[in-house]
């Protein structure tokens, strides 16, 4: 096939890790490359011949980098009792995958030939014209509907600043959110239509100021406020044993001597 022969080699690379090949020496490993590559260019795809003939191994051992006659011959038949390569009745050596792949290659573009066979067959041939004003209509049926834009929620970036800002100040350094933070907030906002800044940042507040073990293991995560929000209406959550689930709420001095700590306010004074 050396008139349509392809200019690249498929090559798997878990086929080839799994194969017997993988087993032998890197030296008859290499070998076995070099002939690939030496019966990807032949007539007969696959195959190791020159003419329909054999390839002498007088002329393949030098050209495949052996240093002798005999280190060709001995790689060779390592390739051979690993079961690698076949020989056909003539003597011709031959790779059974590289074969099975240009008869499948052959067989696909014989049936794309005769679906045009067929094709140009039933079709009356159009003027120039008419193909251009069909090729036309095709693109405009084909080209998919604009999906329309969805209006950002202004409460988003108005809230997340807020959120980001007071993370900073409580501990000294930015959060480290992700794509899970954002989803749930955006979540959260849509469920919430009515939902106000000030009501979120006031929630918020009661959030960071929660001293109950469990949430603050949450470290202050703004999707697991999200998911939780309607849990810090009241204020914060915290430890204490007025509660069976080892929580308390706060009172109202402590909750604003919190949440102007959360704010980054000491004594009335900004830190």
């Amino acid at each position: 096939m050396s008139k349509r022969s392809l200019p690249w080699l498929q090559f798997y690379t878990a086929d080839w890790e799994s194969d017997s090949i993988a087993g032998c020496t890197l030296a008859a490993q290499g070998l076995w490359l070099r002939l690939i590559c030496v019966m990807h260019t032949s007539r007969s795809y696959g195959c190791l011949e020159s003419d329909g003939k054999p390839i002498p191994d007088e002329l393949l051992f030098r050209r495949l980098g052996c240093v002798s006659i005999e280190e060709y011959r001995g790689l060779l038949a390592e390739l051979f009792s690993a079961g690698v390569p076949s020989r056909r009745p003539d003597g011709v050596i031959y790779s059974r995958r590289m074969v099975r792949d240009q008869q499948a290659r052959d067989a696909t573009a014989a049936r794309v030939r005769r679906h045009r066979e067929r094709s140009n067959g039933l079709v009356t041939p159009m003027s120039q014209g008419e193909v251009r004003s069909h090729r036309s209509e095709v693109r405009r049926e084909s080209k998919p509907a604009e999906k329309p834009t969805r209006t950002a929620d202004p409460r988003f970036q108005s809230f997340f600043d807020f959120a980001f800002q007071s993370y900073q100040r409580k501990h000294g350094q930015a959060p480290n959110w992700s794509g899970k933070d954002r989803k749930n907030l955006t979540a959260l906002l849509r469920q919430n239509q009515t939902l106000t800044p000030p009501e979120l940042e006031r929630r918020w507040n009661h959030y960071t100021a929660s001293t109950e073990l469990f949430t603050g293991k949450q470290g202050d995560s703004l999707a697991y406020f999200c998911t939780k929000f309607d849990s810090f209406i009241d204020g914060p959550i915290l430890a204490g044993p007025s509660r069976g689930n080892g929580s308390a709420k706060l009172t109202g001095t402590e909750l604003a001597r919190h949440n102007a700590a959360a704010l980054g306010f000491t004594n009335g004074k900004p830190n």
